[in-house]
């Protein structure tokens, strides 16, 4: 069963759409930051803090571009940042020095963030951008869904390493394919259903990881009429068919050579 080449997808993206405002705002909170200094020894002690806001590229080789950032001091919860973009699409606010992120899709402006770091894991929520509240939903429960299927899969690898009963990695292997089948079942019915098509794009990335060939193309097709303004969606979808092109000239090609060696013997 195929599988599309990740290295072929754009897990991030920028969508090209005229009716955004050329400057983006945030206004936000960043609570319980002292909590989350002592989480996180590794990161000593800070007397302030730096919020920066990227705007996130369309195509694999771009680089993020910080368009504003804000510096807060101890005990200070309110940010600000605001900078120019240059299309709509998604965007990152990053905490300097540390792993946190928040992905966000500007199909409004304003936006308003509110960041609770007291949490195990930071807990955060979009005013004003039904796209941003999309997407952070997606990620949660991909994360969760793939989360089982990895486990499974590496127990798998691990039993077959250790030499287990066949009886063992049959039930292994049937419990994987269930999850798959769950996990997959899950992207087409986001893909099926989105609204936007930066969450679409987003989606269709961490779709091509599990999804086969033929329902990914599926998919992309239906986004990509959906949204047919989507220059994210439009340059994803002449990727898969340059990827597709090449896969099946390569595939002519070792048919040839066996055909070759077929008459040879």
């Amino acid at each position: 069963m195929k599988r599309v080449a990740l290295g072929m997808l754009i897990v991030f993206c920028m969508a090209c759409q005229s009716n955004t405002p050329p400057t983006l705002e945030i206004t936000g909170t960043l609570k319980n930051m002292s909590h989350y200094l002592t989480q996180h020894p590794e990161l000593g002690e800070q007397q302030f803090f730096i919020l920066s806001l990227y705007e996130i590229p369309f195509g694999s080789n771009a680089q993020p571009l910080q368009i504003a950032s804000d510096t807060l001091k101890q005990g200070e919860i309110n940010f600000t940042l605001k900078g120019l973009t240059r299309s709509s699409g998604l965007f990152d606010i990053v905490l300097e020095n540390t792993n946190l992120i928040i992905p966000l899709v500007n199909d409004r402006n304003p936006l308003k963030v509110d960041i609770d770091l007291a949490g195990a894991e930071p807990e955060y929520s979009v005013s004003g951008s039904v796209a941003s509240e999309e997407l952070k939903n997606f990620i949660q429960a991909y994360n969760s869904q793939s989360l089982l299927y990895s486990h499974s899969m590496d127990s798998l690898n691990r039993l077959k390493q250790l030499n287990a009963p066949d009886s063992t990695v049959l039930s292994v292997t049937e419990l994987k394919n269930q999850q798959l089948n769950q996990l997959n079942k899950f992207l087409t019915d986001v893909l099926e259903h989105a609204s936007n098509g930066t969450v679409a794009t987003f989606a269709l990335g961490r779709a091509a990881q599990t999804l086969p060939q033929d329902v990914f193309e599926k998919s992309l097709t239906a986004l990509t009429e959906k949204f047919p303004e989507d220059a994210s969606l439009e340059a994803l979808q002449k990727q898969f068919e340059d990827y597709k092109k090449r896969s099946e000239e390569h595939t002519s090609e070792l048919q040839s050579h066996l055909n070759l060696v077929c008459r040879l013997l």
